[in-house]
Formats: C-alpha cells, sequence, structure tokens
C-alpha cells in the first residue's frame, strides 16, 4: 500500500511542477566524500532554485550544504544551478570530489519507469553479472510511520523513518537504519529507490526520491546515504 501512496504521490508532483532534479558530483579519490546536487522551480513563486551537498560517506556526516533561491520566475534554472556551483566550488576542489572519481552506476531508475517496485532493487557489482552466473544482490527499502509534532498538514500521510536491508541469497545485512529523520526529512512519508552507485568495494551511494508536503500538494525532493557494503560479501 505504501508503494501505491509514493507511486500516486509522485504523479502528483509532477502535475504540481514542483518536481526537483537530481545530479550527482561525483567523490573524492578514495571515496572518503561526495558531493551532490538538486535543484527546481519553486511552483509557487516560480522561483528557481539549486541545494548542493557535501559529505563523508564511513561514517555518514553532511559536512557543508549551500543553497541558492533567484527571486525571479523568469530566470531559467541553469543560472541558480550555476550559481550553487560556484557558492560550493571551493568545498568541491578541497576535497578533490570529481566525476572521475564517482565511481560505477548500479541502479538508476528515473520517475518515469513505472516497471520496477520502489522499495526492491536487484544488482549485481560486475558488469557482466546479469550475462554470466554470479552474485546478484537484492536492496529492500522498508517504511515505518512515525510521528512528530509539528505537522505542516493532517490530510498528508503519516511521515515515515527508513532502513534498507541488503539480500545476497544465503543471509540479509541491515545496512541503513534511521531513529530519528534529519530535520529537512522528518515531515517526508514516502521513499523510492532511484540509483545505487559503487563507490568501491566497501562502499555504496543510495539516491532516493523522497515525497514531502509542499506549497500546494507533494513535492518530490532527493536524499543520498552512503552505505557500507556487507564486510563478510566482499571478495
Amino acid at each position: 500500500m505504501r508503494a501505491v501512496l509514493v507511486l500516486a504521490a509522485a504523479a502528483a508532483v509532477s502535475a504540481a511542477m514542483d518536481s526537483a532534479s537530481f545530479r550527482y558530483l561525483g567523490a573524492s579519490p578514495g571515496g572518503s566524500h561526495a558531493a551532490w546536487m538538486s535543484y527546481g522551480v519553486y511552483d509557487g513563486s516560480g522561483f528557481p532554485w539549486a541545494e548542493v551537498e557535501i559529505l563523508t560517506t564511513s561514517p555518514y556526516r553532511v559536512l557543508e550544504k549551500y543553497g541558492v533561491v533567484l527571486h525571479d520566475e523568469m530566470i531559467h534554472s541553469i543560472a541558480a544551478q550555476d550559481s550553487v556551483l560556484s557558492l560550493a566550488a571551493t568545498d568541491l576542489r578541497r576535497f578533490r570530489i570529481t566525476m572521475e572519481n564517482g565511481g560505477q552506476v548500479l541502479v538508476d531508475h528515473r520517475l518515469t519507469d513505472a516497471g520496477v517496485p520502489p522499495d526492491t532493487v536487484v544488482f549485481s557489482l560486475e558488469s557482466y553479472g546479469t550475462w554470466y552466473p554470479g552474485v546478484t544482490y537484492t536492496m529492500v527499502l522498508e517504511q515505518e510511520p512515525t510521528t512528530v509534532t509539528d505537522r505542516i498538514a493532517d490530510w498528508f500521510p503519516d511521515p515515515v523513518l527508513i532502513k534498507l536491508v541488503m539480500y545476497d541469497g544465503r543471509s540479509s545485512a541491515l545496512v541503513f537504519q534511521e531513529r530519528e529523520a534529519p530535520e529537512e526529512y522528518r515531515q517526508s512519508f514516502g521513499y523510492r529507490i532511484a540509483k545505487v552507485i559503487r563507490l568501491h568495494k566497501g562502499a555504496l551511494l543510495v539516491v532516493l526520491n523522497v515525497i514531502q508536503p509542499g506549497f500546494e500538494g507533494p513535492n518530490l525532493r532527493y536524499r543520498l546515504i552512503p552505505v557500507e557494503f556487507p564486510v563478510a560479501w566482499r571478495n
């Protein structure tokens, strides 16, 4: 039921035209740091906006966030993207974050890909893994309803907390679980696995579509979570 809700809300977001876009900015040599950008146009004001997040992957910690809103609905959203990248440029250079170090995309499901479940992905770590017999891994996104005292509006579904569980066909491993959502995701009521990126043998980046209360309905946003690939499964 939760999966159906997420897809229905995503359709509503598209109609409201407040759907964010995602751009992966890469990682540092060795994968200790990564960065990503989200951007869009606010449906209420028509103002373009963009944000950049720089984080450490192990342990996961957000180091810096940069945000830009251009208060002119006639300006193209590219201007907001350029502005926020200029603000983040010093840190991107300091941590040597580039797409050359960005790793390998294992899963990439756009919102228009209606043929996959929103909460489960199956992938191989190698490009030949789907052609020849080999190990595949399943990642499952679980969502638990929770309560918050400062609900934006009571007609939206209850917010959720998330966890990620991986399976290798013989065993399972809990790779991420939150007890309390970060402030900007406290009102989020639906998630979907959008991308899985392999940084190196021990680290994955999981990109999630996020459904949140918005100005005229639900909004689509993004969230990036680094997880440790289970040690027992590493070759």
